[in-house]
């Protein structure tokens, strides 16, 4: 599974969508309602979109379990094997739970992907990281920003390597190990 950011309508909707190869797509809309429009096949989903007050009346843990049942995904009792995809959402959801209530963070892709040809395109902070210029011609929207006034990350997706503006590189494995 992956998880994209994007703005769909003309750039009229603010988005994360999970979604896999299969063909399951889950779209989170940041001031809007959670819609699930894709089940883990591919197919259509007849479900009425979730307002965020609905999710936030009721545990997430049961609102996580009532998506995998509607989606067709099954019910996880354990953490499974942390691939390099999933630690880079993990450190990126770490860095959301440390600025939720607190200064202005914010959390971006390499590229803006907004429908109706409204905007979209490449970033700009990319610029300002060669390692990640360079490899956006074979991956546009392989990396995240995580900013906040006193930090910033950019991590690529895949490899979970951490990027700097120096143009050097950093994998788990030699964060690790300093």
């Amino acid at each position: 599974m992956s998880i994209l950011k994007y703005h769909p309508g003309g750039g009229q909707y603010d988005c994360l969508a999970i979604r896999s190869a299969s063909g399951l797509h889950i779209d989170l809309n940041r001031v809007g309602r959670i819609h699930v429009h894709a089940d883990h096949t591919g197919d259509s989903v007849r479900t009425e979109p979730v307002e965020w007050n609905d999710y936030l009346k009721t545990d997430p843990r049961e609102f996580v379990e009532r998506l995998e049942r509607i989606v067709g995904l099954p019910h996880v009792t354990s953490i499974p094997v942390t691939t390099p995809r999933v630690l880079t959402y993990r450190v990126l959801a770490a860095f959301s739970h440390l600025h939720a209530f607190g200064r202005h963070a914010d959390i971006s892709m390499s590229t803006l992907d907004s429908s109706g040809g409204m905007g979209g395109g490449p970033a700009a902070w990319p610029s300002d990281y060669p390692t990640v210029l360079r490899a956006m011609d074979a991956d546009p929207f392989g990396f995240w920003r995580a900013t906040s006034t006193t930090t910033e990350l950019v991590l690529e997706t895949e490899a979970a390597t951490l990027h700097r503006q120096d143009g050097s590189t950093a994998s788990p494995r030699d964060l690790r190990h300093t």
